[in-house]
């Protein structure tokens, strides 16, 4: 950690530390600045880009008239617009006695909307209140600012410990593409721990179709390309949720194989089931076929029975680039017709 007059920046050691600065998808700030006028105060400036935790804040003050304090905190690179962005703050005076408080997003120093100022929205921050402000900035942006100002003579103080965003979610689709009418699972690559992860069916969809701990989706069956969206979010919360990200679950066709007629088989002739494997009807030619007792069961040892004999129901299993259709056929025994005996006289 350096100090460069009032600019203060952290180096992230991913070796000795990892994810020292990035927590999966929490994104924290990572450098600040800060400054005052009259006889505010800034103490601790570095705290809140060290090392994310509550027992370590920086503390801005401002103790009469025309004073005001503030930190702007920084992340190593721009921040797409819509990104929730959360603060951590506590009071250590009632909001009251507070002459103004303003939480800022901007863009290089340039205040972008989704800011907010003291009032209604921050009614409930009373004296020694800890709360996570959320912002959701409509611009670009890679900074926030923290500042407040006196408007009576009293004192107001506001503690600052870290400031950060979720990062969009990375998700891998497995398979991909996947069978027609099968259902696809989706992982999302950088969780982290205490955040749920939500599955839509569309951008703007109100409500979710899957919520999940892990990261991990099974879809439901999908006939077409579909695409899915994914986000994170602390917890159960309504505001601190990443952006939604599509996810292209694509499509591979399923063949079609004609249905086979139940067959008959003299009494103790021999069956060949190969003689008996359908036409495929739509889909690749040059697939495979195998032959089963049920429906997806193993193969079997021998195609040729011999000698056939009763009732039996087999299935057969036809496979072309990965996916497959099944049909099955009975075949029963016809027992052979009594020997014709012929009597000869000799009267």
């Amino acid at each position: 950690m350096k100090t460069i007059g009032s600019l203060l920046l952290v180096v992230c050691i991913s070796v000795l530390l990892p994810g020292f600065c990035a927590y999966g998808q929490r994104q924290y700030a990572t450098q600040q600045t800060s400054g005052k006028t009259g006889g505010g105060e800034v103490r601790d400036p570095g705290e809140p880009v060290d090392f994310p935790d509550l027992t370590d804040p920086s503390r801005l003050k401002v103790n009469g008239l025309a004073e005001t304090a503030y930190q702007v905190l920084k992340f190593p690179e721009g921040v797409e617009a819509n990104t929730p962005v959360t603060i951590r703050l506590r009071w250590k005076s009632s909001i009251s006695l507070l002459g103004g408080l303003t939480v800022q997003p901007m863009m290089d120093g340039t205040p972008v909307p989704g800011g907010f100022s003291s009032g209604a929205t921050l009614a409930l921050l009373q004296s020694g209140n800890e709360e996570n402000v959320t912002l959701v900035p409509a611009a670009n942006y890679n900074e926030v600012r923290i500042s407040i100002a006196s408007g009576v003579l009293s004192s107001a103080e506001v503690e600052i410990f870290y400031a950060y965003y979720l990062a969009d979610p990375v998700v891998n689709v497995v398979p991909n593409p996947v069978c027609q009418g099968e259902r696809a699972q989706l992982q999302v690559l950088n969780t982290s721990p205490g955040l749920e992860y939500r599955l839509y069916t569309s951008e703007n969809a109100a409500g979710y179709l899957i919520r999940s701990t892990n990261g991990i989706f099974i879809t439901p069956a999908v006939n077409s390309e579909t695409t899915f969206y994914v986000a994170s979010a602390e917890g159960t919360s309504t505001t601190r949720v990443s952006r939604r990200i599509p996810v292209l679950v694509q499509i591979r066709p399923r063949p079609a194989i004609a249905a086979i007629p139940d067959r008959t088989v003299c009494e103790g002739e021999s069956l060949d089931l190969d003689t008996l494997n359908p036409e495929v009807e739509s889909g690749s030619t040059g697939g495979s076929y195998v032959w089963s007792l049920t429906y997806g069961g193993p193969p079997l040892l021998s195609n040729i029975i011999t000698p056939f004999v009763g009732t039996s129901t087999y299935w057969v299993r036809y496979t072309v680039n990965g996916c497959s259709d099944e049909k099955s056929v009975t075949v029963r025994t016809s027992p052979k017709p009594a020997p014709i005996i012929v009597s000869i006289s000799t009267n």
